[in-house]
């Protein structure tokens, strides 16, 4: 339940900043397969994903997203925090969350820039970096949404 909570508000987020700003971004939710290379052998399937360029197949994303989030669970962790930020990286994400739902940590990897990442907490609003800090999420919200299940 905390993992569809955090997605749920952070999918909500996402989509009203695309509206508020005027944006051509779209936001996915998983599932939703990327074909990060465009080769068969590297799908992955984030939990949130922004798509700010034009892609005409329906089936799934080829290429690398703009924006892409996990959300850890136990079984995860090494998954999310090594082999897909490799992934992603080397793939031309520009941008990678990963959320901590049991440390209440959000680690934002924007791999164009030197000082990244950076850690967020719970209690922060995070500037989505794609959108040039227009678009910023408010992580209390997502905290206060998923209070009841978070440890």
């Amino acid at each position: 339940r905390t993992h569809q909570i955090i997605q749920a508000e952070l999918l909500f987020q996402l989509m009203m900043c695309a509206k508020t700003y005027g944006s051509d971004c779209e936001v996915y939710a998983a599932p939703m397969d990327v074909r990060l290379d465009r080769d068969d052998f590297t799908m992955v399937e984030p939990d949130l994903l922004v798509l700010c360029h034009e892609d005409n197949n329906e089936a799934r994303i080829d290429g690398a997203p703009e924006l892409t989030i996990e959300i850890l669970s136990k079984s995860s962790r090494t998954k999310d925090c090594i082999i897909k930020l490799n992934k992603y990286m080397n793939a031309g994400v520009k941008e990678y969350w990963i959320v901590d739902p049991f440390k209440k940590k959000i680690l934002v990897c924007k791999f164009e820039e030197a000082d990244s990442p950076e850690v967020f907490s719970f209690d922060d609003n995070i500037p989505v970096g794609i959108s040039g800090g227009q678009c910023v999420i408010d992580f209390s919200k997502v905290r206060d949404a998923a209070a009841r299940y978070l440890k």
